[in-house]
């Protein structure tokens, strides 16, 4: 669950995942290599996607900064 100061987030297992990794430091890429390394077998394309997505959601809310 991401909390914040209107409301919270409910996140499923590949949200966490992807946020777990934002630290600051990784770019996009290295997300979704790591994330590519730990759901071995899933396509690549479709992890950068969800990604990318995830991440514009974040940051529309005001709860990412670039």
């Amino acid at each position: 669950m991401l909390v914040f100061p209107e409301a919270a987030l409910l996140l499923n297992e590949t949200a966490a995942a992807i946020l777990k990794l934002c630290n600051g430091e990784r770019t996009l890429e290295q997300i979704v290599d790591a994330l590519a390394q730990q759901f071995v077998g899933a396509d690549r394309q479709m992890i950068a996607d969800e990604v990318t997505d995830l991440l514009t959601r974040v940051r529309t809310r005001g709860l990412l900064e670039v």
